[in-house]
């Protein structure tokens, strides 16, 4: 069964520290194993604070959501996913999910943000939660 687009859901008695109480998105399932982001642990950083660690030093007319960056998980944390709706625009990393929901790992896509080509949706997450093949 592949669980690709599905919500993983911590049970409740689960003593695991980082996935207690987790929703994970899975972004993909095959047999070279489970990639996904958890959707419920925010930082205590905001999509327009990265955005101004990124650009450092650099003035800018436009506005950044104010929404929360996401733990998304305890693999690559150094590394930002962003989920998004489709765009006019090809990004350098981009991987079709579902006709509606596309993950990008490349930085051009954050060059959009507060412009018109910006996803109309989209979550920031640093760090992904990963699966070995047959792990899940």
């Amino acid at each position: 069964m592949k669980l690709q687009n599905h919500l993983l859901i911590a049970m409740p008695n689960m003593g695991d520290d980082y996935f207690q109480r987790s929703v994970i998105y899975l972004c993909e399932h095959s047999d070279k194993g489970t990639m996904g982001l958890v959707l419920n642990q925010p930082t205590d950083l905001s999509i327009a604070e990265l955005v101004a660690k990124l650009h450092f030093m650099m003035s800018s007319d436009r506005t950044f959501p104010d929404k929360c960056v996401l733990a998304g998980g305890p693999v690559n944390g150094e590394h930002g996913f962003i989920l998004h709706t489709p765009t006019d625009l090809p990004f350098q990393h981009s991987f079709k999910i579902t006709d509606r929901i596309i993950l990008t790992t490349s930085a051009d896509i954050i060059d959009t943000f507060g412009t018109p080509h910006a996803p109309e949706k989209y979550l920031v997450a640093l760090g992904c939660a990963a699966w070995t093949p047959n792990q899940l």
